[in-house]
């Protein structure tokens, strides 16, 4: 009775089909998966995410880094422009 249940979100079915680890379809995986953040598996979710970024409730200051630098890679892997995203880079 006591166990929690975890949703299967919409996001975590696609990650699946695609047969994607959370750590490469998420900017900021979680555990449980369906509590990750900001998906970078086409160009649309990596544009969202860039644009979503600065709106995350982060953890820390190393998941917000992580993030961010999944973000450009997946940026430039899709060859969307990073000039205002790069402005936001996290402080630490």
């Amino acid at each position: 009775m006591g166990e929690k249940m975890t949703r299967i979100t919409a996001m975590e079915l696609k990650r699946k089909k695609l047969k994607m680890r959370p750590a490469k379809f998420y900017a900021s995986p979680r555990k449980p998966p369906s509590d990750s953040m900001l998906p970078l598996f086409d160009k649309s979710h990596t544009r969202n995410a860039m644009a979503r970024f600065n709106q995350v409730d982060f953890k820390s200051k190393n998941e917000k880094k992580t993030a961010f630098a999944k973000i450009m890679r997946s940026a430039k892997k899709f060859k969307i422009d990073i000039e205002d995203f790069k402005k936001r880079k996290p402080k630490i």
